[in-house]
């Protein structure tokens, strides 16, 4: 449903019918006029909102879209990531259901993926891993290395980069974790914000001068022992390394 903000506020402006199944993805453009969905239907569809109409559907995913962003200075370009393993950059210049870029999944690592981002500095890609690690990808797709978490941290679900290209947070079942990707030596990489042990973190957002951090957790219906903290938190950001 897409709502009025500024006049008649609360008002249904439109109702944006194009997918088949639950939506799981939203993500507004960096113009603010056209957003984009994704869905369990494994389609995406990029929106004006100015209409209420599509302006084009994607349909290069065979799995439930997990997770999408668009690129923070490149606006044609978008991340989309898919609960199969599978992740790609599109290209709204360039026609057809595929991706520009694929991520492929390393040997030997479960297809699962709930959470992938850029770097606005490097243009790197950071996908969060169903087995506790984030793989990190070139912006052509070759795998650059892997960020391993302690075992006990619970896959990771949310992944996110701080504007000034260093600090990656990174949110699982026992914590979010502040990874310094500058980091060498053998000292531990990062730093552990706690207050989400035992939730499924499941949104994490930063306003764009890096002051404010909010994160969010719950099961999204996938534990019925009922043990996730489900709490969103505010969280003042003092340093990014």
């Amino acid at each position: 449903m897409l709502y009025s903000v500024r006049h008649d506020e609360g008002s249904v402006v439109a109702t944006l019918c194009s997918h088949r199944d639950v939506v799981s993805v939203l993500t507004l453009a960096n113009d603010d006029m056209t957003v984009l969905s994704g869905s369990w239907d494994s389609k995406m569809v990029h929106w004006d909102l100015n209409l209420g109409m599509p302006i084009r559907i994607y349909a290069g995913h065979i799995a439930q879209i997990s997770s999408a962003q668009w690129h923070p200075t490149q606006p044609y370009m978008f991340l989309a990531s898919a609960v199969n393993g599978r992740c790609g950059q599109w290209d709204t210049r360039v026609p057809g259901d595929l991706p520009v870029v694929k991520f492929p999944l390393p040997e030997k690592t479960p297809p699962w993926i709930l959470s992938s981002c850029f770097n606005p500095i490097l243009g790197h890609v950071y996908i969060g891993r169903r087995n506790h690690t984030v793989d990190v990808y070139e912006r052509d797709g070759g795998l650059l290395r892997t960020l391993t978490l302690p075992r006990n941290s619970g896959p990771v679900s949310k992944v996110l980069c701080m504007e000034n290209g260093r600090s990656l947070m990174i949110g699982s079942s026992d914590n979010v974790r502040q990874w310094d990707l500058e980091h060498t030596g053998n000292a531990v990489p990062f730093t552990i914000i706690p207050g989400h042990h035992g939730g499924n973190l499941s949104e994490m957002l930063v306003n764009p001068d890096c002051r404010f951090m909010i994160t969010a957790s719950g099961s999204r219906g996938w534990d019925s022992a009922g043990k996730d903290t489900a709490q969103c938190l505010i969280y003042t950001v003092s340093s990014v390394f």
